[in-house]
């Protein structure tokens, strides 16, 4: 018996798809601090949030027919992993590109962002510019609630009130 079928990765691909694109909005909003502080570093931004984006536009279209196949707990776990993988290697890109730090320190730099941890690669955080300081924050803001939602889902008990909220 088979625990994952082919069905399953492509309702898995089909709703990575949408969190692929929601990673890339993640990384076009720092733009806008990139502009008020005239960094005029738009292409580290716009290039990773591309690549997520039509990444899953492609996922999307491609597996449109398992729309409205119901998502069970096993797709949920592994889309979740998948979620933090591509973000950290996307965020990991932009790192790189604006900073010019080796490819493994950036997805380490992101990664250590979407954790909440805010352990830095830098020897100086204040000589970042400031769209990259603003990515960083976001990056722990965005980590640090799905941490709040992972805690919830695994100590909520089913019918309580915080499983209700979970399930919202």
């Amino acid at each position: 018996m088979r625990y994952i079928t082919k069905t399953d990765l492509r309702i898995i691909a089909r709703n990575s798809g949408m969190l692929m694109i929601g990673i890339g909005i993640m990384c076009l909003i720092p733009l806008v601090f990139d502009l008020i502080y005239f960094e005029f570093d738009v292409i580290s931004f716009v290039i990773p949030a591309g690549i997520s984006g039509f990444s899953g536009l492609f996922l999307m279209k491609y597996f449109e027919d398992y729309a409205d196949k119901k998502i069970r707990l096993k797709h949920g776990m592994i889309i979740s992993s998948f979620a933090w993988i591509w973000a950290a290697i996307i965020g990991g890109v932009v790192f790189t590109l604006a900073t010019h730090i080796p490819l493994l320190d950036g997805v380490f730099e992101s990664l250590s962002a979407l954790t909440g941890t805010g352990i830095t690669m830098f020897n100086d955080v204040e000589i970042l510019p400031h769209s990259i300081l603003f990515f960083r924050a976001f990056e722990q803001w965005i980590g640090g609630l799905g941490v709040v939602v992972m805690v919830i889902s695994v100590l909520t008990r089913p019918g309580s009130v915080s499983s209700t909220l979970y399930q919202s």
